[in-house]
């Protein structure tokens, strides 16, 4: 529910405050018939059926709002407005011719002591020309109730400090261009003075040079200048002695480097021909080892044959051995044919027709037996 607005709050008095909101009865009437659907409406489901119910009565409401409730408030505060700006524009009017008045006659009311007022100004301005020269601000000095004597006093005194601190103010400028010359003098002397800057006592750096006279200057000048010239010459005796000694060793030790190069050239060749000699031995070393082993090698591999052609000696006895014997149990048929079958002829390097007759002849006749055997 909405608060209730009380109009002696505001202070307006209640008939007043009717009178005021009585172009809204036909407004509120609507809204009052807008609630009562509105009790109705917002109840209903949210469906797809509901949605334009809400939609309408929304915009009337809204309608209510605007085209009623706001626009009764936008004529109503216009009306008023334009009542205060008249009212203050008839108050304004009769005022000015109110104070036209009032001010007419406070004139003549204050005519004598608005004359004492103007005298009293005019003295203060003429005494404030006067004492301006002597002081640093003059706004908010008021010498209108001084006496002539009074102010007599008082511009002396400023003037008596002024002129004091004016002369004060002089005696420090020349003072300083005095110590800026010294200075700029010092500046330009102890320019002169740093090539010689070793040669001066400590106690004497920090002096003011700008403070000597020209006499005295030059005479400590002249004497720093003998002190260099006294170190050059020396430095120069050591400079050139030290030359002397550094070509002296720069030349020991060319001498010496030759000397070494020498040695180590010697040195270089002798482990040279060392390790030639070495490398030399070390081949004829591998040769000879080579050599044997290769003999070595030689002598097991004939050792291997020999055994392997023993071996077989004796497997090839023991297979006869063991044939012959199992020959010896076979029937008289099989035992034949082993025994033409073991027929050879023995190898000839004779190639002719003879030999190759002799061999065809001798095959014939082994397979003349084969077939004989094998009719018994």
């Amino acid at each position: 529910m909405n608060q209730e607005i009380n109009p002696v709050e505001f202070g307006i008095e209640p008939a007043k405050a009717k009178e005021m909101i009585s172009g809204l009865s036909v407004t509120l009437a609507e809204r009052e018939v807008l609630k009562k659907s509105f009790i109705d409406v917002i109840e209903l489901p949210i469906t797809l059926e509901n949605l334009a119910a809400f939609k309408e009565l929304r915009l009337k409401i809204v309608k209510n709002r605007t085209q009623g409730l706001e626009s009764w408030h936008k004529i109503n505060k216009a009306f008023y407005l334009a009542g205060g700006r008249f009212v203050d524009a008839i108050k304004n009017k009769e005022v000015l011719e109110n104070e036209q008045m009032e001010s007419r006659l406070l004139e003549g009311e204050k005519f004598f002591e608005n004359q004492e007022k103007e005298k009293a100004r005019l003295l203060n301005e003429e005494r404030i020309e006067i004492i301006r020269p002597y002081v640093d601000d003059v706004s908010g000095l008021d010498f209108s109730d001084f006496s002539d004597e009074n102010f007599d006093d008082f511009v002396l005194g400023k003037k008596t400090r002024y002129n004091e601190r004016i002369e004060a103010e002089k005696q420090m400028k020349i003072e300083a261009e005095n110590e800026a010359v010294m200075l700029k003098l010092h500046n330009e002397r102890s320019t002169t003075l740093l090539p010689y800057w070793n040669f001066i006592l400590e106690a004497d750096k920090d002096r003011n040079w700008g403070a000597f006279d020209e006499e005295t200057f030059q005479s400590c000048l002249k004497m720093y200048q003998e002190r260099k010239n006294v170190f050059d010459a020396e430095n120069e005796k050591i400079r050139v002695e030290n030359a002397r000694l550094q070509k002296e060793a720069e030349a020991k030790e060319k001498a010496l480097e030759k000397e070494r190069a020498e040695a180590k050239a010697k040195q270089d060749a002798i482990e040279l021909k060392a390790k030639q000699e070495r490398e030399k031995a070390e081949a004829e070393r591998k040769i000879e080892a080579d050599k044997q082993k290769a003999i070595q090698e030689k002598k097991d591999a004939e050792i291997a044959k020999l055994k392997a052609e023993k071996e077989k000696e004796a497997k090839e006895l023991i297979a006869k051995d063991k044939e012959a014997k199992e020959l010896a149990k076979a029937p008289v048929k099989k035992q034949l044919s082993v025994w033409v079958n073991s027929f050879e002829l023995p190898n000839t390097e004779v190639e002719n027709e003879l030999s190759k007759e002799i061999k065809d002849k001798f095959e014939a006749f082994k397979k003349w037996s084969l077939t004989q055997i094998n009719n018994l």
